[in-house]
């Protein structure tokens, strides 16, 4: 059976990522991937787990993640969790385990469209599960890294042709309608790219062109293909609510269930 998604986020989803993250102990790291950027922090010492954010696109929500860091998981961390930023209301969350790159994962989800906005300006973060507390951690300067994951964002938007400033000034960015028209393809393992495309004030693509490589030329050729034959979009909005003609950047995500 084949699943289509978009917005696949995942530290990282192809195999030019980097094999490990490594975090110096109480520091902050930005890690510049090749689709995505990713946020981490240790909760302790080497060999501790590690908390990070991850806002593909410089989009919200992106994932919260708990990475194994040497020492292995809380198996607790299933299930329903607590998220709480400093003494507020927790969110209930959904965790579950993986295995990315050899190590051991958590993956919390759903995120709230604002939670690093939140986080920006908190000094704790706290998952619990009821009344007990999982792990805890201290954010100093949190801001400052959220900022740079964004910067992070913006230099991988633009080594991909996306203009920043025009896409800034935008009330609402394009949004695909559908992607009913991916399933058309069948790749026969597990499958990733990103593209990018203009779209008319109409919400017709006018463009496509493959930013990020499946590694299969004629994937990449049949992906654009589609888009400008079958893709429609609600079109972007600019800041008095009109329609504008604007870039849309996206992943595809396909994986291959044996």
């Amino acid at each position: 059976m084949l699943l289509t998604s978009l917005l696949a986020l995942s530290l990282a989803q192809s195999g030019a990522a980097r094999a490990q993250l490594t975090v110096p102990p109480h520091r902050w790291t930005i890690d510049y991937g090749r689709v995505s950027c990713t946020l981490a922090r240790p909760l302790g010492e080497e060999g501790s787990a590690i908390i990070a954010f991850n806002a593909p696109l410089g989009r919200e929500p992106g994932e919260l993640l708990v990475m194994e860091g040497g020492t292995g998981l809380d198996p607790r961390l299933r299930g329903e969790v607590g998220v709480r930023v400093d003494d507020g209301p927790p969110l209930i969350l959904h965790a579950s385990a993986e295995r990315r790159n050899g190590r051991s994962v958590v993956k919390l989800l759903p995120m709230p469209e604002d939670f690093l906005g939140r986080v920006a300006g908190a000094h704790q973060l706290s998952l619990t599960k009821g009344n007990e507390v999982l792990l805890s951690l201290a954010m100093p300067n949190v801001r400052g890294a959220i900022d740079e994951l964004g910067r992070c964002n913006d230099d991988l938007l633009q080594s991909w042709g996306i203009d920043m400033a025009a896409r800034r000034a935008l009330r609402r960015q394009p949004q695909l309608k559908s992607a009913d028209w991916a399933i058309d393809i069948l790749p026969t393992a597990e499958t990733f790219l990103v593209f990018a495309a203009e779209v008319s004030d109409r919400g017709a693509p006018l463009g496509c062109r493959v930013v990020v490589s499946s590694g299969n030329e004629r994937m990449d050729h049949a992906v654009c293909q589609l888009v400008r034959s079958r893709a429609r979009f609600d079109p972007a909005l600019d800041s008095a609510g009109r329609p504008v003609p604007a870039q849309y950047v996206t992943r595809l995500h396909w994986t291959v269930d044996n």
